[in-house]
């Protein structure tokens, strides 16, 4: 019998664990009808001071899909989501679903060459976007495209275009991410709200899905070439979210923070369809602000949410963070980096909490394994370093060798030569970095991971 059939992996799981999962649901649009149906008046959706209730969702995503559909969408069509997080895009995707269209969410960093290939690619009939980035991106794309300039091997297939604001639904109007927010409405462009409200008590007719449908068309972030989209098909984004539900622990009604970018997989699955599973409300805050995300947590009780290290070490670093933030969180994960033991440590040490990763990454130099890990952990026990990065660079004697690269706590002071003397002390031979720089701040995507390939430069 072999290793994978013998499954030694099954004697870690805990007592009481199935060794299997049996899919309860077939697609992603099952699951939230499930929620609205069995939570009507639940949240679905805490965005600053606003709530919007399952039924509200429900209501409005097929009032927005009735207005889809009357712009030709239909089954099978591709509807881009170029949006924060904000009510908006859960709205979107799920009147997406409604008509058993396709959502391409796209990440509201892409500037036009970006958007360009992602709208060409995908072959989106509408573009759910907001105001600010139609003024900025869309409109002098389109404006290109028909003047005969886009850029393109061929001209795009330009999509019918909705506007909407990160002001939409709220009124607290934090000037932490709001200050330089203001309507800005296009001549000729109809806006999201004001469809919703033609349309309002509308429902579009009724789809079958399947779980080989495509419910989300995801594009990478393009660090190996050019973005690729990804097709997520329905029984992908239900058997996952079952996962989360039924591995992690998630409780029904327990809120779920969206601290990752919708637009990502780890927003979509771990947040949206997690969310809906457990008809649980999603806390959305339109942006990574650290000041504002701790008292969305604090205030909005949350229970569960998973995203970067990077996110965690801001929280962590935040001069106002306290436990009391951190009180009603009963499980926090990270993903897309490894995370040095001593965050883990302090993290709990100071919260009372313990942040799930995952391991990865390796340079051999001299024959010996490194693991990035391990030295990033020794950085960070220093009192100056902030964030700490370790790479493999080309070395003509050990083939590989080890880089560090560092940002420093406000009004801290150290030299790369004192880091390196603090590794040394601290390391075998064989694995302190040869290499230190010291940076402001790290390259990341948008999504907090480090752009480890930027710093092998």
């Amino acid at each position: 019998m072999t290793p994978y059939e013998e499954k030694p992996w099954l004697s870690s799981y805990n007592a009481g664990q199935p060794h299997t999962i049996t899919p309860q649901f077939t697609d992603a649009l099952s699951i939230f009808r499930a929620a609205a149906d069995r939570a009507p008046a639940s949240p679905a959706i805490h965005y600053f001071d606003a709530t919007l209730s399952y039924a509200e969702v429900d209501t409005l995503s097929d009032a927005l899909a009735v207005a889809l559909s009357s712009r030709g969408c239909t089954r099978g069509e591709r509807v881009a989501l170029y949006l924060q997080n904000v009510p908006q895009f859960v709205i979107g995707l799920v009147a997406a679903w409604k008509l058993g269209a396709i959502a391409v969410p796209v990440n509201p960093m892409n500037r036009a060459r970006e958007l360009r290939l992602v709208l060409a690619d995908s072959g989106a009939k509408v573009l759910i976007c907001h105001e600010s980035l139609y003024a900025d991106v869309v409109s002098g794309l389109f404006d290109a495209e028909r003047g005969g300039q886009g850029g393109g091997a061929s001209p795009l297939a330009l999509p019918e275009v909705i506007t909407t604001s990160e002001l939409d639904f709220q009124t607290r109007a934090d000037p932490r991410l709001f200050a330089a927010a203001k309507r800005q409405s296009a001549d000729g462009v109809p806006d999201l709200l004001a469809l919703v409200q033609e349309h309002l008590g509308q429902s579009p007719a009724p789809v079958a899905l399947s779980a080989n449908d495509v419910a989300m068309l995801v594009y990478t972030s393009g660090t190996t070439g050019v973005p690729k989209g990804a097709m997520n098909t329905h029984g992908n984004v239900a058997f996952n979210a079952q996962v989360y539900r039924d591995w992690i622990g998630l409780r029904e009604g327990g809120p779920i923070l969206g601290v990752a970018p919708l637009f990502h997989i780890t927003g979509l699955v771990g947040h949206v369809a997690a969310a809906f599973i457990c008809a649980a409300p999603l806390v959305l805050a339109c942006r990574f602000e650290p000041g504002v995300v701790l008292e969305a947590i604090r205030d909005r009780r949350v229970e569960f949410t998973i995203g970067s290290i990077t996110v965690f070490i801001a929280l962590m670093n935040h001069p106002e963070a306290t436990r009391e933030h951190f009180a009603t969180l009963g499980k926090i994960y990270s993903g897309g980096a490894p995370i040095p033991p001593s965050v883990v440590e302090q993290f709990q040490a100071r919260f009372g909490h313990y942040i799930l990763d995952r391991k990865k990454d390796m340079i051999v130099a001299a024959g010996y394994k490194v693991w990035p890990r391990e030295v990033e952990d020794v950085l960070y026990t220093h009192p100056a370093v902030r964030e700490a990065a370790v790479v493999g660079i080309p070395d003509a004697y050990r083939g590989e060798t080890v880089k560090a690269v560092v940002s420093l706590k406000p009004q801290a002071s150290v030299t790369p030569e004192a880091l390196l003397a603090w590794c040394k002390e601290r390391m075998a031979a064989y694995k302190y970095p040869r290499v230190v720089e010291i940076i402001d701040e790290l390259p990341k995507t948008v999504t907090g991971k480090i752009l480890r390939r930027e710093l092998r430069g």
